[in-house]
């Protein structure tokens, strides 16, 4: 006789991690359609360690429903950002599990959501980028070529608009990060509904 199918699992999980510390498990229940998060014990255990969000304290173990998903989803980037990196990676923009299961190594703030089991320390790699190139190209397609930074598909800071971290040396040479490597300045075009709306609001 052949071996029983394998049926997928009915839950699935990601690791949730602040630089290479486990904070706990995002879990997406596909047959409940129920988003929970359950904090490590280590992390719970340790009184330096934070909260991830004031409606998740850390002293409950476990948290489901909304909170959670909207919590993890605000991670994501949104409008056209998040259009060009669900047609890329194949995965619905309404699927937030989906989208961080490709792109969570690269979120907004301090979070890693990772399938792996460990996190990589934080790097110091940086990929240069003309500026010259970058200004011609964010005045065609701000959000396109903000997602493709380098010849790489890279995750927007979540948000309503376009925005990407970077370094800028002391001689201007711009610089896109590699994952878990440090800024020190947002890219932000122009908003392409309102135009040069920026020198007038920050």
């Amino acid at each position: 006789m052949p071996p029983p199918e394998r049926t997928a699992p009915d839950t699935d999980t990601l690791n949730v991690f602040h630089t290479e510390r486990l904070i706990g498990q995002l879990r997406y229940d596909v047959n409940e359609q129920l988003y929970s998060f359950g904090y490590d014990d280590a992390w719970r255990n340790d009184a330096a360690a934070f909260d991830l969000a004031p409606l998740l304290p850390k002293k409950e173990r476990t948290h489901a429903g909304t909170t959670v998903r909207f919590f993890f989803s605000n991670l994501l980037p949104e409008g056209e950002m998040l259009e060009i990196v669900s047609r890329t990676y194949g995965v619905s923009q309404y699927d937030p599990f989906g989208l961080l299961r490709k792109i969570g190594a690269e979120c907004a703030g301090a979070l890693k959501i990772l399938e792996s089991e460990t996190a990589a320390p934080d790097g110091k790699t940086y990929r240069s980028v003309p500026a010259q190139a970058l200004s011609e190209s964010a005045r065609v397609d701000a959000a396109g070529f903000l997602a493709n930074a380098g010849g790489t598909l890279r995750m927007s800071l979540a948000g309503v608009q376009d925005k990407l971290p970077a370094l800028f040396a002391d001689n201007g040479d711009v610089f896109i990060l590699e994952i878990g490597s440090a800024s020190t300045h947002i890219l932000k075009p122009n908003n392409r509904q309102l135009g040069n709306v920026f020198p007038h609001c920050c």
